[in-house]
């Protein structure tokens, strides 16, 4: 599977956001934060992925 430069850019930055809302909920008292953190990142990388390619 070959992904676009800005789908590789949005699965970095969703798995970022995946480990931050991890380490939130890990190291602090704020695990709704953590999870909203966690679901959103779960979302933009399936939108990454998943969005129409664009003809050039």
């Amino acid at each position: 599977m070959k992904l676009s430069t800005a789908a590789l850019v949005g699965v970095i930055l969703s798995i970022a956001m995946i480990l931050a809302g991890a380490l939130v909920i890990t190291y602090t008292a704020l695990g709704v934060v953590g999870f909203v953190l966690i679901v959103l990142g779960i979302c933009f990388e399936v939108y990454a992925v998943t969005r129409p390619r664009r003809s050039a």
